[in-house]
């Protein structure tokens, strides 16, 4: 009985860290039209982002991994890299972006205006965790399986355990 409940709080403990909404963080860059402006992130599963611009100035944006965002700073053209998303001529883009693998990630932005354009934006991770949410929703299934088994098993030895204490003060 006690490790059924021991297994449902540790399922309860999964559940709360599952909704844990660390990870979040917010820039406000200038973004000009001749070349990108880049701000790499560390992330470790899929994210939610939040772009927007100041005075509906438009912007283009382009997620790139680690590698790839190297070879932009080296070649200056995005037509030859394979960009996880890219949005153009918008003004705001709210959305969840789903990443191959945990790592560091850029966000490439250009300004599509003549002038610079202001952008701020907010990275935020998606809740629940389902690795989190899951494993906990396991262990509160299987603590009170073994709970209720824990006492259908008691139910059962219990007129047996009677039986045979009889037998034995009888016998004396």
């Amino acid at each position: 009985m006690r490790l059924g409940k021991l297994i449902i709080v540790i399922g309860l403990v999964l559940l709360i860290v599952s909704f844990n909404p660390s990870g979040t963080t917010g820039r406000s860059i200038q973004a000009m039209n001749d070349s990108y402006t880049a701000q790499f992130v560390m992330v470790t599963r899929d994210f939610n982002l939040n772009i927007e611009s100041y005075e509906g100035g438009t912007f283009s944006f382009h997620i790139l991994t680690e590698s790839d965002s190297y070879r932009l700073l080296e070649n200056s053209s995005i037509d030859t890299l394979n960009p996880l998303l890219t949005r153009e001529n918008i003004s705001e883009f709210n959305g969840i972006i789903t990443i191959p693998s945990p790592g560091w990630y850029a966000i490439c932005i250009r300004s599509t205006n003549s002038s610079v354009v202001q952008v701020d934006f907010l990275i935020s991770g998606i809740m629940p965790i389902m690795s989190f949410f899951s494993v906990g929703i396991m262990f509160m299934l299987v603590g009170t399986l073994v709970l209720l088994l824990s006492r259908h098993w008691r139910k059962l030895l219990r007129p047996h355990q009677e039986g045979g204490a009889l037998e034995n003060s009888s016998s004396q």
